[in-house]
């Protein structure tokens, strides 16, 4: 039996959508292994009071303290990410298999108004919009890879060319965090909706909105609290280095979004 063409690139577009989830959620220039135990000793360590700090060195210099490393990815870096690929690879393969399938696999799948629905494993308006609020937050993200290039790291280091005014953040601050957010509220809105493939796993009704209302805070909530303490952090190192240049580069751009924040 032939599937239906829009079947099929509704399920490569999910791939492709996890394959750069994942991309995006990896340090695209890791640390040398040699350098992994000095990073968690600076992320741990307290800051030395001002009257036994040396003078600044030339080159590239790590903040003392970093929240993000400490608190966020040295504990869920690798769990994160595959779990978020083994979903969103499940629901690629679940929008692949025809609806009598489907409830051989989920038989709670479209039974009711609370159940699973084939709406989140098609194409509609609700899953395309969805993924293009999803690309549009990774390519954001992506293009500031681009952007920072070799300087681009998860750790909060001075940039090895200097202060970027330019391109993708001529008007925000923190462009791959903006991308950051996007995409993540973007993976709620399609793979962990109590509606979706999770109501085959937690079931319907009131256990799937509850965890599904879990995602939600994890999403609304969490992250950007912990990325909020991590930019207050990387600001305050940045106008420490970069001095008047940063305050004016502060002066006409904004955190995160245009015209908002």
């Amino acid at each position: 039996m032939s599937l239906p063409l829009s079947q099929i690139t509704f399920t490569f577009t999910v791939l492709v959508t996890t394959y750069l989830i994942r991309y995006t959620g990896q340090d695209p220039n890791p640390p040398k292994p040699e350098d992994k135990s000095t990073a968690r000793e600076k992320s741990s360590a307290r800051p030395l009071p001002a009257k036994d700090k040396g003078p600044k060195k030339s080159g590239t210099r790590h903040v003392s303290t970093d929240s993000l490393i400490s608190t966020y990815f040295n504990v869920t870096p690798a769990r994160y990410i595959n779990i978020i690929t083994a979903i969103g690879v499940a629901h690629a393969i679940f929008a692949l298999i025809p609806d009598a399938g489907r409830e051989a696999i989920c038989p709670n799948y479209h039974s009711s108004r609370t159940s699973p629905s084939p709406m989140y494993f098609t194409w509609n308006t609700y899953t395309s919009s969805t993924l293009l609020f999803i690309w549009t937050s990774l390519l954001l993200r992506i293009a500031a890879y681009r952007s920072l290039g070799s300087s681009f790291t998860f750790r909060i280091t001075k940039p090895t060319s200097g202060l970027k005014t330019t391109g993708v953040h001529r008007f925000i601050r923190h462009p791959s965090y903006t991308g950051y957010f996007g995409s993540t509220i973007g993976m709620v809105m399609l793979f962990l909706r109590a509606r979706g493939l999770m109501g085959c796993i937690v079931g319907p009704g009131f256990v799937g909105k509850v965890v599904e209302g879990l995602f939600w805070v994890w999403a609304v909530a969490l992250v950007p609290a912990v990325f909020w303490v991590r930019v207050r952090e990387e600001e305050a190192f940045l106008a420490e280095e970069f001095g008047e240049e940063w305050e004016a580069y502060v002066e006409r751009t904004w955190m995160f979004v245009p015209g908002v924040l």
